[in-house]
C-alpha cells in the first residue's frame, strides 16, 4: 500500500473519531499475520489490515480527504490532490486525467463556475459541471 494512501478516519455510529474536538487520523497498513482484521476493497477482493486504533462492530471506514485543484494545461486536462490530514501530508501531484474539448471558469457571483469536457485515455468523454462559491 502507497504511504500516501493509508490515512483514514474511523466512524462509529454516524461519527467520525475525536479527541478533544480534534479529528483522528489513523493510518491503516497492510500485514500478514494470523491477528487481522478484514475488508473488502473496491475490486471485491479482501484486503489484510492492521489498524492503530481499535475496529468495532460496524465502524465505517473511509479515507481522510483530500482538496483537489483540476487545471488545464496545454492540451490535456491534470488533477493535484492535497492531502487534508496533517499526519498524511504527501501530496499527489498532476495526474492527467485527458485531452481536453472544452474547458472555461466563468465568474458568478461571489464564486466561479467551471465547466470542463474532456477525453479520457480510454476514449470516453466525460464532463465535469461545477460551481464554487465563497
Amino acid at each position: 500500500m502507497d504511504s500516501r494512501q493509508n490515512c483514514y478516519l474511523l466512524w462509529d455510529n454516524g461519527s467520525v473519531r475525536q479527541e478533544n474536538g480534534n479529528v483522528l487520523v489513523y493510518r491503516i497498513t497492510a500485514i500478514s499475520s494470523n491477528n487481522k482484521d478484514c475488508i473488502k476493497d473496491v475490486n471485491q477482493s479482501i484486503v489484510d489490515l492492521s489498524v492503530n486504533g481499535t475496529l468495532n462492530n460496524g465502524t465505517f471506514i473511509s479515507r481522510a480527504p483530500h482538496k483537489v485543484r483540476i487545471y488545464k494545461q496545454g492540451d490535456f486536462l491534470f488533477m493535484d490532490r492535497y492531502d487534508t490530514a496533517s499526519s498524511c501530508n504527501e501530496d499527489e501531484t498532476a495526474v492527467r486525467i485527458g485531452r481536453v474539448e472544452n474547458f472555461s471558469v466563468i465568474p458568478d457571483g461571489r464564486g466561479v463556475f467551471v465547466n470542463a469536457t474532456f477525453i479520457s485515455s480510454n476514449g470516453k468523454k466525460y464532463s465535469i459541471v461545477k460551481r464554487f462559491g465563497r
